[in-house]
């Protein structure tokens, strides 16, 4: 017969056991590991997580035995703890409990895991009656925070290594958040009292009116905005009362309310540029002075070219005019030797005259301002050749000047250029056969240069050198008359367009002389005279 009474306690049975596989199905649900131990540290329940955490397949290889034996656990240096001062087993002498992040756990395989555990006393009925322990196995993240230690290690040295100081601080209050060894090195104070903005200010700027111009500045800068307006160039002063130039930048990372503050050490560029801009200045003063002097020694040169062109000449034309007369009104008298001096007397006093006029266009192409214009150089060069056809009619000369060449030059002066180029060749090809002479430009390397060549009588490029230089001539008088004024005229006028002049040549096979100009518009200064 069933009375009511027993039926209650069925019933409350039932739930009992319901509630117990309740909390034992919670218990197996989780990850983490949780076992209860008996005063003397032996297991009296485990969940799932347990056995596979710490490597066994049935909670019978646990329950009812010691738990200190089953763990194996060590301290972190690898020794073993004996069970007087396992805190897993006696966490119940301390009402508080344990919390140890770091230890190692061995399965009976003998591999060990990295365990942060919670230890602490179970009490029924108020009394304590022994531990629970929860654990997780945290191998990985120990793994992983080794890693990340290592990687933030390596970013240290690399930033303590950096040749620029750097520094990060919070955009608000401009508090020192982080700063590498060069940053200390360069601002010349320890990094602790410069943490905070009033401080770190108060330290490297002492001076009141610097630190509000410089703080005008700043704000400035940061309130335009502009990435380029936030650097800046200033003076600090160190712990020793040593004064530098620094050059700073910041750059602003408003997500994460900071900003990066690189420093460089500028003092001895700076000294350089005071240096530099001192030596420019001295330049400047020599440069006055030296044009004061060229422009006395310019008025010297033109009364001795008005001496030259006036006083020298005179005698020369009265010597010519006087020995026309003798041989006009005496040559009767004289006999053929007399005749002959006479005559080399005009021929003396002519190249004498002709010599006066070359050194008259050498010094006219030394001074005064370059005046650029357009110049057609294929119809130019063409004139030159019409006025020579028709000096020597008899002459049967090739002459081949390509189309279309044109510049920006000193006409006048360029007309001087092509003279001598052109009247070189046309003389020392008066002996050849079938003489020719050509006029061409050739495009190399982004450079324009042009080019006079003839087949004439050539040089030895042994003496190329002397080509440019007054009064050297590769070739006697009694072959090919001259002065030995024209290349070196050339050379000049060449120079002053901000061009060059070389040649090519062999004896008995022409020669060829290349020159290039400056074609660029400016203002032109007259130049030193000696070239």
């Amino acid at each position: 017969m069933v009375t009511p009474g027993s039926t209650r306690h069925k019933k409350d049975g039932e739930r009992l056991r319901e509630g117990e596989e309740l909390v034992k199905l919670l218990l197996n649900s989780t990850a983490e590991g949780i076992f209860g131990l008996d005063l003397k540290g032996n297991c009296i329940f485990c969940n799932r997580a347990s056995l596979d955490l710490l490597g066994y397949e049935d909670e019978k290889e646990l329950l009812g035995k010691s738990m200190h034996e089953r763990i194996h656990h060590t301290r972190p240096d690898g020794s073993p703890f004996p069970i007087e001062e396992c805190r897993v087993c006696r966490a119940f002498l301390d009402d508080q409990g344990f919390h140890v992040r770091d230890e190692i756990f061995w399965r009976p395989d003998g591999t060990s895991f990295n365990v942060e555990y919670r230890s602490f006393p179970m009490r029924k009925m108020g009394e304590v009656i022994g531990t629970v322990v929860t654990f997780l196995d945290t191998t990985e993240l120990r793994r992983t925070e080794e890693d990340l230690k290592e990687r933030n290690k390596f970013i240290e040295t690399v930033l303590d290594n950096l040749p620029i100081g750097l520094a990060v601080f919070t955009f608000d209050e401009r508090t020192l958040q982080y700063a590498n060894k060069k940053y200390e090195e360069i601002l010349g104070w320890p990094k602790e009292m410069l943490s905070d903005f009033r401080s770190r200010w108060e330290h490297i700027f002492p001076d009141p009116a610097l630190r509000k111009e410089l703080l005008g500045r700043f704000d400035a800068g940061w309130a335009s905005g502009d990435l380029a307006r936030m650097v800046w160039e200033f003076p600090i002063t160190r712990a020793s009362g040593e004064r530098v130039e620094v050059l700073n930048a910041d750059i602003p990372m408003f997500s994460n309310n900071l900003f990066i503050a690189t420093f460089q050490d500028i003092t001895v560029r700076k000294r350089a540029e005071d240096e530099v801009r001192r030596l420019n200045q001295e330049l400047e003063a020599r440069v006055v002075e030296r044009t004061r002097e060229l422009e006395f020694a310019n008025r010297e040169l033109e009364a001795f070219t008005y001496s030259v062109s006036h006083d020298i000449r005179a005698p020369l034309r009265a010597i010519n005019g006087f020995s026309d007369a003798l041989l006009e009104d005496y040559g009767d008298r004289l006999d053929e030797e007399g005749k002959r001096y006479l005559r080399f007397l005009q021929e003396s006093s002519q190249e004498m005259s002709d010599l006066i006029d070359g050194l008259l266009k050498l010094s006219r192409s030394t001074r005064g301002e370059l005046e650029r214009e357009h110049v057609d150089l294929s119809s130019m060069a063409g004139g030159i050749v019409a006025q020579f056809r028709q000096s020597e009619p008899k002459r049967q000369v090739t002459v081949n000047i390509a189309p279309g060449m044109d510049l920006d030059a000193d006409p006048r002066l360029l007309k001087v250029v092509m003279e001598n180029l052109i009247g070189n060749a046309w003389k020392y090809t008066a002996k050849t056969k079938e003489a020719s002479i050509e006029f061409y430009v050739v495009e190399q390397q982004e450079e324009t240069i042009y080019a006079v060549r003839d087949n004439g009588a050539g040089f030895d490029m042994a003496y190329a050198n002397k080509l440019f230089l007054p009064f050297h001539r590769l070739h006697k008088t009694g072959e090919f008359p001259g002065t030995g004024i024209g290349l070196a005229t050339v050379q000049r006028i060449v120079h002053r367009h901000g061009g060059r002049i070389w040649a090519e040549a062999a004896v008995g096979e022409g020669a060829t002389f290349f020159f290039t100009l400056e074609e660029k518009k400016n203002d032109d200064k007259p130049v030193d005279s000696t070239g």
